[in-house]
């Protein structure tokens, strides 16, 4: 009976560990740094991977950067709703760089948040 119980136990412990690991991972993630000025909220922001690529007259008006492990979608998107929330009309994923150290891999996003001129 004894035998039973710690199994049931280590069984729970099993589980609870996967659902940290698996569901709960991005609560461990650094936070998204930024730094920058506050407008008005929009609602979309438009997505660039090079500066070239945005066609009309912008200012930069803060700049976001984040390490990540995995998950760069996550990353993008809470980057993205980030940048709604800062009032603006577009940000420019500037680089993914990734490191080696020891036996772990991260990565580090960058971004631009623009506004267009009007």
């Amino acid at each position: 009976m004894k035998h039973i119980c710690t199994i049931k136990m280590f069984i729970i412990a099993l589980c609870a560990a996967i659902f940290l690991i698996s569901c709960g991972a991005t609560a461990f993630l650094p936070a998204i740094q930024y730094l920058g000025d506050d407008y008005p909220s929009t609602s979309k922001v438009e997505v660039f991977y090079e500066i070239k690529q945005v066609t009309k007259e912008y200012r930069i008006i803060g700049r976001m950067t984040r390490e990540t492990i995995y998950r760069s979608e996550q990353t993008r998107e809470k980057m993205i709703e980030i940048a709604k929330g800062k009032g603006a009309d577009g940000i420019i994923f500037l680089n993914y760089s990734r490191q080696q150290n020891g036996e772990n891999c991260n990565g580090v996003v960058h971004a631009e948040v623009i506004k267009y001129q009007q």
